[in-house]
């Protein structure tokens, strides 16, 4: 039913909320404005930058530039904003009071095609705005994963850390008061190969959304009227990343879960853990996990020692290796496990 890195067309079983809307949608070009931050945004705005016939005004809006963590008055630009210096695009950021303080620029406001696209922005776009653009197809966001699945502030981490075979990147149209939850225009779906970081996965859906913003506003017209409701029984959650998720839970996480959340959070969070020595000779440590490799459970052939040490050991039980020179530790067990699972922290 889905073809890998091509747009899907759904079956019409998977499209019953269809209908046929009254208003018809302009075509290209149109007077855009684009709203994004990071560097997803960004890459998805250069491949739009190099389609001239879709659009014959362009502007930009970013959020604030936002303090360094470091470096006293340094500000941290954003990428998009970035791009729309070196482009020389006209462009703007979100005024200290919200976009609700945000006044539309005059190409849009007087445009007869007007058309707002949104790529990791980040802000919910007000009624008072959505209402300026004529149709729900004039009002696109670019979201990464296979909506209704993810949706939230973080899907390409949670697509790793749940372990999700598949992925992908939807179009689709902004809604009032919510995110995320547009009827769709297209979809492009892939699978996520094994040892897959978030870098990895970032960079190859950035160039995907690119690629099916550019489809989808070249056949705006026609994806309008054949845009499909997103199934409530289908929905689950990306919630922005807290430190939290990243504390390693040894009593309900097997290895594989815990590499995977590595693998996914390691752009934002790192892994942490509680060092509590056995021996009380000296206090509790809170360590950082920077890399980590599951192993097979069944280290008997590879390390008789650690297996000997760790056989009837609690989860989170923490040995240093010299087989794997690194420490093995030891997880909870999944219900097909015949045996331990171990992780080692290179």
């Amino acid at each position: 039913m889905r073809k890998w890195g091509r747009r899907v067309r759904w079956p019409l079983w998977r499209c019953r909320g269809l209908h046929t809307l009254p208003v018809n949608v302009p075509k290209a070009p149109y007077d855009v404005l684009f709203c994004g931050t990071d560097h997803f945004a960004r890459k998805v705005l250069e491949n739009f930058l190099k389609q001239p016939n879709l659009y014959r005004s362009l502007e930009v809006l970013t959020p604030p530039d936002a303090p360094q963590s470091w470096g006293g008055k340094r500000m941290r630009v954003s990428p998009v904003k970035q791009l729309a210096k070196e482009a020389s695009i006209s462009h703007a950021q979100v005024p200290k009071e919200g976009m609700q303080a945000y006044t539309l620029p005059g190409t849009i406001q007087n445009s007869t095609a007007p058309l707002l696209l949104t790529v990791s922005f980040g802000h919910m776009i007000p009624p008072s705005i959505l209402q300026k653009f004529p149709t729900p197809s004039q009002a696109l966001n670019v979201h990464p994963s296979l909506l209704p699945q993810l949706r939230g502030a973080a899907p390409i981490q949670w697509a790793l850390a749940k372990q999700l075979p598949h992925t992908g990147v939807s179009i689709q149209q902004l809604a009032m008061h919510h995110f995320d939850t547009g009827r769709i225009l297209a979809q492009t779906a892939i699978p996520i190969e094994k040892q897959t970081t978030y870098a990895m996965l970032s960079a190859q859906l950035a160039q995907i959304g690119a690629d099916l913003l550019v489809d989808v506003v070249t056949d705006l017209p026609e994806l309008h009227r054949t845009a499909w409701d997103q199934d409530p029984a289908q929905v689950s959650y990306a919630p922005k990343l807290r430190p939290s998720h990243a504390e390693a839970r040894w009593e309900k996480w097997d290895a594989n879960q815990i590499e995977a959340r590595m693998q996914a959070f390691c752009e934002q969070l790192r892994m942490t853990t509680t060092l509590v020595p056995a021996s009380g000779n000296f206090p509790k440590a809170r360590l950082y996990l920077l890399e980590g490799t599951a192993l097979d459970a069944n280290l008997a052939g590879q390390d008789r020692q650690t297996v000997a040490v760790l056989a009837d050991q609690p989860p989170g039980t923490a040995i240093y290796s010299e087989r794997f020179q690194g420490i093995a530790c030891l997880f909870a067990k999944k219900a097909t496990d015949s045996g331990k699972t171990c992780a080692k922290r290179q």
